[in-house]
């Protein structure tokens, strides 16, 4: 029996948005907004080599409505290129590319195949003895699991689901068009193509349920290898399930931590190491990195201009790496926090009554919300990115940074260029620079 082999992708975000980038010093801004166009010509490249059957993309083509007919003319641009080969497309739309979001809809190229919103349908690929089953989705919210309308697989065929969704409990994720992963093995398919869930995933094997993942990371919350998966069946049987990687520009946050690190020197030269490991496991895409600084070190509250110095190390490195942000997160040893014992006393005091704990119980049951109840009125005025990214972060830390801070302005204590810090040590700044925006 011949095998059949077909490309699942999903999430192509197509044009994107920086998020933001644009306010980070140093990176190629171009590069990074061209990214998910050269990742779908990627996907477009490996469908052919390949020598596919057919692709499935399984929703959220677009980020949402289109700036300009450029990104739909690039995307059935790309499309075509597959069925003139004679690969047909199947998509379903998602909730950023739902009928309500996407005010105008160009013409896809002839063998393009969308599902229709009204109610889940079968699509039959004749000579292959393919049936993929699938909805759109008119808005994009979908609150119901629409599974138990879909229809029953077709006997002896290759029967694959197409479905956009978040499943249940992907607390990551906005819920969408939930099911759950008993419901859908119940419904006797042998595939089910995925999407919504950025993160690759194999859920469950026999059948097979897959999230291919996105198929370009679009800041640091979406790291590592990213692309789709290509898939062999042998008649009803799926014989393998392989990742393939689409993503011309790679987001990686280092963590370094800095326990047994002394000096700026032996800082300098942990951080180029892991980096050149980090640039070797990128395979020559753009390597676009957050680089965090942990554990307990005398550098503690030196470090205030260290993102100077990573930059140079990574411009050493060659033009494949970018840095997005240096985060600090390190904390002082013991004889540095005691050091002024009346002060710490009077801080430690400051940070109960905003926890409402004491200090040795941290964090308490719902750190998270205390802080969020104490600083809602602040937080709201934050871009929500931001606000976000403060609230996942353990609220000792937070605090401590914040504790040290104050204290070294009270103290008077300088920075080695002779100048008081000019921000938190959460992130870094430029003295003339306003401070950056998270990814």
């Amino acid at each position: 029996m011949t095998v059949l082999r077909f490309l699942h992708a999903a999430d192509l975000h197509l044009d994107s948005p920086l998020r933001g980038l644009k306010r980070h010093e140093g990176l190629p801004h171009e590069e990074i907004r061209l990214a998910t166009r050269r990742a779908l010509d990627r996907l477009v490249e490996t469908a052919i080599a390949e020598e596919v059957a057919f692709v499935i993309l399984a929703g959220d083509l677009y980020d949402g409505d289109w700036k300009d007919a450029s990104t739909g003319l690039y995307m059935a641009s790309a499309l075509g290129r597959l069925t003139r080969r004679g690969i047909e497309v199947i998509t379903v739309s998602g909730n950023h590319d739902a009928d309500s979001v996407i005010s105008r809809r160009l013409p896809m190229p002839e063998g393009v195949h969308t599902f229709p919103t009204r109610q889940p349908t079968t699509y039959r690929l004749e000579g292959l003895q393919v049936a993929l089953h699938g909805q759109s989705f008119a808005t994009r919210h979908v609150p119901e699991d629409i599974t138990r309308n879909f229809p029953p697989p077709v006997p002896g065929w290759l029967n694959i689901g197409v479905l956009h969704t978040s499943l249940t409990g992907d607390s990551a994720h906005a819920t969408y068009a939930p099911c759950t992963v008993e419901g859908l093995c119940a419904l006797g398919y042998d595939y089910w193509a995925l999407g919504h869930v950025h993160k690759r995933q194999i859920v469950h094997e026999a059948p097979w349920i897959v999230f291919p993942g996105v198929i370009q990371g679009r800041h640091v919350r979406e790291t590592g290898a990213c692309g789709g998966m290509i898939v062999e069946a042998e008649g009803t049987r799926i014989l393998s399930v392989r990742p393939v990687d689409f993503d011309t520009v790679r987001w990686h946050v280092l963590n370094l931590d800095l326990t047994a690190v002394a000096t700026t020197e032996a800082l300098a030269r942990l951080a180029r190491q892991q980096l050149m490991e980090a640039m070797r496991t990128a395979e020559g895409r753009l390597l676009v990195v957050r680089v965090v600084l942990q554990g307990t070190t005398p550098l503690h509250g030196q470090l205030g201009r260290w993102d100077e110095d990573l930059r140079a190390i990574m411009a050493g490195l060659g033009e494949g790496i970018a840095l997005e942000k240096l985060r600090d997160e390190t904390r002082p040893p013991a004889q540095q926090r005691t050091a002024n014992p009346l002060l710490d006393t009077l801080l430690e005091e400051a940070m109960q009554d905003v926890l409402g704990k004491s200090m040795p119980h941290m964090p308490h049951e719902n750190p998270l919300e205390a802080l969020d109840e104490t600083l809602s009125d602040f937080l709201r005025l934050l871009p929500r990115d931001i606000a976000s990214e403060a609230l996942t972060t353990a609220p000792e830390l937070l605090l401590g940074q914040a504790m040290t801070s104050l204290k070294e302005r009270l103290t008077g204590a300088h920075t080695p260029d002779d100048r008081l810090p000019e921000a938190p040590a959460t992130e870094f700044t430029r003295p003339d620079h306003t401070r950056e925006n998270a990814a």
